[in-house]
Order: C-alpha cells, then structure tokens, then sequence
C-alpha cells in the first residue's frame, strides 16, 4: 500500500512539473492538492481516494486564484506600458512641433 502511495504522489509530482511548465495553474494545483490528499488521508488510515479528490478540488480553487491574481498583475503592467507609451508619444509630437517651428512651419 505504501508503494501505491509513493507511485501516485510521484505521478502527481511529474504531472505538475508538466502542467506548471506549460502554464496551467488550476490543472498544476489540482495535481499537487490530489497528490498532497491521497498522501494525507492514506498517512491517518482514511479513503485515499477520496482525499485525493478534496485535495483536487482545494488545489484547482487555489490555482484559479494564482491564476486570476497573475492575469490581474499582467493588465496592471499592461496599462502602465499603455500609459508610458502615450506620454513618450506626446513628447515626441511636442518635440516635432517645436523642430517644425524651427524651420518655418506653421503648427497647430
């Protein structure tokens, strides 16, 4: 039993590697909770199974939540990149303005 123990956190362990490494945070955090679950319950003589279930359930919400605070970030940084854009374009049209000016263009 200990053996089947060992393989399942093990296959959960190289599932998660794989899911993390192509960016699925809710699948990865189901991984880990199912392994962690399995492992707990089978550790106090409770249904593996089922704990690996619970377990699943808990990781998948809180790799949603990972997932949902880096998309959150993203947009955040998103935005200050928009709004540094914006500023460097109003400077470089200011700045063609007054060269334009220079030359004897009239500029609105």
């Amino acid at each position: 039993m200990a053996k089947t123990i060992a393989t399942r956190t093990l296959t959960a362990a190289v599932g998660l590697i794989a899911m993390t490494l192509t960016g699925c945070a809710v699948l990865g955090g189901a991984a880990v909770g199912a392994g962690a679950g399995a492992a707990v319950a089978a550790g106090t003589g409770n249904n593996p199974g089922k704990g690996a279930a619970i377990g699943a359930g808990v990781g998948a919400t809180a790799g949603l939540i990972r997932k949902n605070q880096a998309r959150r970030q993203e947009a955040q940084v998103n935005q200050q990149a928009a709004a540094q854009y914006q500023a460097d374009m109003g400077r470089y049209y200011q700045a063609f303005a007054v060269c334009m000016q220079g030359r004897g263009y009239a500029v609105q």
